[in-house]
């Protein structure tokens, strides 16, 4: 998870990542999500309490949303987009805070797409046998 800031903020932006949680307008993943969960317990263990100003169930909106300076954000890191290289992102590690989403398959030992989920197993670099 990492801390997504707008480069040209619609608000005062503090130094500090966890001053910026606290003081400019988040934009919360929805919490009835597994995601969102994920966030919360970043923040909790952060010990942040954020200004909630909205609360979306897309990565991509939220990402958007902060692109255009009108709050921060705590998300995933994807693994198909480096934000890192955005002009118009800021992406800052939450200090002392480490949290991973973990993924998983369930197939069938035999089934007509075996190609496609060794493909997808392939990508993620782990399987753990059943």
């Amino acid at each position: 998870m990492v801390l997504i800031v707008p480069r040209r903020p619609h608000f005062f932006l503090p130094q500090e990542p966890l001053e910026i949680l606290r003081q400019a307008p988040y934009i919360r993943f929805d919490r009835e999500t597994w995601t969102g969960y994920l966030v919360k317990r970043v923040l909790r263990r952060a010990g942040v309490t954020v200004q909630d100003a909205l609360e979306l169930n897309s990565v991509e909106a939220i990402v958007a949303t902060v692109r255009q300076g009108f709050g921060v954000s705590i998300v995933p890191q994807l693994a198909n987009v480096d934000w890192r290289h955005d002009r118009q992102l800021q992406v800052i590690k939450v200090p002392d805070v480490e949290e991973f989403r973990h993924v998983g398959l369930l197939e069938r030992a035999h089934h007509s797409r075996m190609r496609f989920t060794a493909a997808i197993k392939g990508y993620f670099g782990r399987t753990i046998p059943h």
